[in-house]
């Protein structure tokens, strides 16, 4: 079936994460945080979905809303033999995940990805850039906080990530807390 608006997507075709076994089982194994995921209306696409002429057949798809909008849609392949991560065509990524409600006097916990938010569970302050690149938007809203706490991936992008998140934010006292270094992120080291 193909679609051409995001919240029929979202809305009218993704079945619930709970009620699919391939995309719970996905989630357990990555130790994503299943109530979260409901919270955020996960779902998983059937066989045969399109979006925008896109294929997005069986895959978990994982909405991204800033300033309570559906920006776009972190989608995720669960067959292992497709693109592992792939995002909406024509959609940006150039914002801060989740970051309605957050509250700017508490510590604000940041990663580079999604699934290193969705494992980071207790946490209702936490983001994700969608990379190590930080884009204007996001320097801005990570302004507004106070306390910073980066939670790098043990790569170089990571190195700069941090070095960028600090010259970002003079005002903000930034904290890192690195994963072990045998981990690549937190997503990975979460598994152990």
């Amino acid at each position: 079936m193909k679609h051409t608006h995001l919240s029929t997507l979202m809305t009218h075709l993704l079945i619930p994460i709970k009620e699919s076994e391939q995309g719970y089982e996905y989630a357990i194994n990555r130790r994503l945080d299943i109530d979260e995921l409901v919270r955020l209306g996960a779902g998983v696409s059937p066989e045969g979905t399109f979006f925008n002429n896109k294929d997005l057949s069986n895959r978990l798809c994982i909405p991204m809303y800033a300033n309570k909008r559906l920006m776009n849609i972190d989608c995720r392949d669960l067959t292992g033999k497709a693109i592992k991560c792939l995002y909406l065509p024509h959609r940006s990524t150039d914002f801060l995940w989740n970051t309605d409600g957050l509250d700017t006097t508490a510590p604000l916990y940041i990663m580079e990805g999604l699934m290193d938010v969705l494992v980071l569970k207790g946490f209702s302050n936490k983001t994700c850039t969608f990379g190590s690149s930080l884009k204007t938007d996001q320097i801005m809203r990570l302004r507004e906080f106070k306390h910073l706490v980066v939670i790098p991936d043990n790569d170089p992008a990571g190195e700069v990530f941090v070095r960028d998140v600090v010259r970002a934010c003079p005002e903000s006292r930034v904290v890192v807390k690195p994963v072990p270094l045998q981990f690549k992120d937190l997503g990975e080291a979460s598994r152990f």
